[in-house]
């Protein structure tokens, strides 16, 4: 039988119950046909009445789509649920729920990492026969991590970063070998974190990285729904060029120029000053550097190991520029008779040290001199005798030791001979 097609029985007299069966998906709710007395020809009525069940699907959305979390839910309502309120839905996978007509709710339980951004499936009217679809809506939370690597790796320099949108704006710090700073969970939303760069230190640009390939950069994060953004911040530390001056005589107090440079960074540039007792400290970028010297009047560059001098990040280079004083050998020429025009050529040995001529008119001859050890020697004309040659400060022309700064002054004197070679007498 059917609602629009009844089923007439033709019976003799006599008490009658109808059985039905009832289909799938139905539930019987009226039967007036057990136990029905039948007289002798009378038509009897019974009635059976169905209501057909009704569907309440429960839908998922996530944020970011496609999620595979299982979102754990439960129906209730004032009708029948068959097979219980108890249920999972993913982003694709709905729950169906066979109900008898009556109005129903859904409870979810919500994973940590998630929220429930939406909710259409309270108080849901569900009638006879009907499907009726709600929506729970969730997105996924994110996280904020940042990562301090330094060079040289593994300093245990301690370096500040501020946050903004997460952790409270409280500052935290992170060394190369601390554990990455992970914000926990967060919702999607605009972010940022900013280092505070410590003297010594220069911070390359941070990189982040996205796990969704995002573009992002550690001012302005745009953190998306179960986004990880990974943030490095590479610190690199500056080194130091220790330029150190050695003189002789030691401890002297002059003052020497110089001036460094190089592929890197100098702070406050490359100008100093450097003196027996005085170094110079160049802060620098990792780098090659020189170091150029400007010589006073009475010294003498004797060692330079300041040329292409290499300085990794954090490391301390020393080098080296060694100056001596000059001294001075000065030698006159003395005739006799005075003011003779003869000129007297002079032979030198030594570093550096030139031979000269001088006549008795003549500017005695002033060299300036490494210290060292000097001789000179005079060339004398014929006609004419050498009769004294001294220097002062104990020394003898065949060896002269000058000292550093020393001068030493010799004095060659001739006597020229008469015609018949007898000496000439003042």
């Amino acid at each position: 039988m059917t609602d629009a097609l009844d089923r007439d029985y033709e019976v003799t007299p006599g008490t009658y119950s109808v059985a039905e069966t009832v289909p799938a998906g139905w539930s019987k709710t009226v039967d007036t046909c057990q136990s029905v007395v039948v007289p002798a020809g009378q038509t009897v009525f019974c009635q059976l009445t169905n209501v057909k069940w009704g569907h309440l699907i429960v839908q998922k959305t996530t944020d970011p789509v496609g999620d595979p979390t299982v979102f754990t839910i439960s129906a209730s309502g004032d009708g029948t649920i068959t097979g219980g309120g108890a249920g999972t839905v993913t982003d694709a996978l709905d729950r169906d729920y066979e109900v008898t007509p009556g109005t129903y709710s859904v409870a979810e339980t919500v994973p940590a990492g998630w929220d429930q951004t939406g909710d259409t499936c309270q108080n849901v009217v569900v009638d006879a026969g009907e499907g009726e679809s709600c929506m729970l809506t969730n997105v996924k939370r994110g996280h904020i991590i940042v990562d301090k690597v330094t060079v040289p790796a593994g300093d245990e320099q301690l370096f500040t970063f501020t946050p903004t949108g997460f952790n409270s704006g409280n500052t935290f710090q992170l060394a190369h070998a601390t554990t990455p700073f992970d914000s926990g969970l967060l919702v999607p939303g605009a972010y940022s974190v900013a280092e505070t760069v410590p003297s010594g230190w220069d911070l390359a640009s941070p990189v982040c990285t996205s796990s969704i390939a995002d573009t992002e950069a550690a001012g302005s994060l745009e953190l998306d729904a179960g986004e990880t953004i990974t943030c490095t911040f590479t610190n690199t530390k500056r080194g130091h060029l220790i330029v150190q001056k050695t003189t002789t005589p030691g401890a002297d107090q002059t003052v020497f120029t110089i001036s460094a440079s190089g592929a890197g960074t100098i702070t406050g540039g490359g100008a100093g000053t450097v003196t027996d007792a005085l170094d110079r400290d160049y802060e620098v970028t990792p780098g090659t550097y020189s170091v150029s010297e400007t010589v006073p009047p009475g010294w003498a560059k004797t060692g330079d190991d300041c040329q292409n001098v290499p300085v990794a990040a954090g490391q301390t280079q020393t080098c080296l520029l060694t100056n001596v004083m000059t001294g001075h050998i000065i030698v006159d020429k003395v005739t006799n008779p005075a003011g003779d025009p003869q000129s007297f050529d002079f032979t030198t040995t030594g570093t550096g040290y030139v031979g000269f001529s001088l006549t008795d008119a003549a500017a005695p001859n002033s060299q300036e001199v490494l210290p060292g050890a000097y001789t000179v020697a005079e060339l004398v004309p014929e006609g004419w005798d050498q009769t004294s040659a001294v220097c002062d400060n104990g020394e003898i022309i065949e060896s002269i030791d000058v000292g550093p700064g020393e001068t030493i002054t010799c004095t060659f004197t001739n006597t020229k001979r008469r015609r018949n070679n007898q000496l000439v007498s003042d």
